[in-house]
């Protein structure tokens, strides 16, 4: 990835999506799904909800992955320090670089552990796939709004995949096989 580029399909990806911007307020309200006050919000209730049922293990894995995914997220874009996307118009205020895109990486940590910690064994593979169409609608909606380019989500969404999955590989290895 180019420090300040853009890969090739970067641009008509925008230009595809250019027209679903009519529905602003739409793609608003799926990105506050990922924003910082609502994402650690439900982070804590989920977290707090686990140590009030005993499963104080799966709540510091939550903790933890969500923390960790921040972390690794900071890094990478002080690191590539890549500028956002100027083909359109921002519709939501941004000051930091673009990748990865911290929404795409925040979603698709939190919700899909929430969905491997929260839902019954039976219910988890639907859960799952609920789960990764929410992370997916909020990358999607960061594009939309024009404050990423479609490969800083894409690194987001393997952020925080990677993340999640280590944390459910290190703490709970024997859901693996549930």
């Amino acid at each position: 990835m180019a420090r300040h580029g853009s890969p090739g399909f970067d641009g008509p990806v925008i230009a595809a999506l250019a027209g679903f911007r009519d529905h602003a307020g739409f793609w608003l309200a799926v990105t506050a799904l990922g924003d910082g006050w609502f994402r650690i919000a439900l982070l804590l209730l989920a977290a707090g909800w686990l140590l009030l049922s005993a499963r104080r293990r799966d709540a510091l894995m939550l903790l933890a992955a969500s923390g960790g995914e921040m972390l690794v997220n900071s890094a990478l874009k002080q690191l590539f320090a890549r500028a956002r996307p100027d083909l359109l118009a921002h519709l939501d205020p941004v000051s930091s670089y673009s990748y990865p895109s911290g929404h795409a990486a925040h979603s698709t940590t939190l919700y899909l552990l929430l969905a491997l910690l929260l839902a019954p064994r039976t219910a988890r593979p639907l859960a799952v796939g609920a789960a990764a169409l929410l992370a997916g609608a909020v990358g999607l909606s960061r594009i939309i709004l024009g404050v990423h380019w479609p490969s800083d989500v894409i690194g987001g969404w393997a952020v925080g995949l990677g993340c999640m999955l280590a944390a459910w590989a290190f703490a709970r290895p024997r859901r693996l096989h549930d």
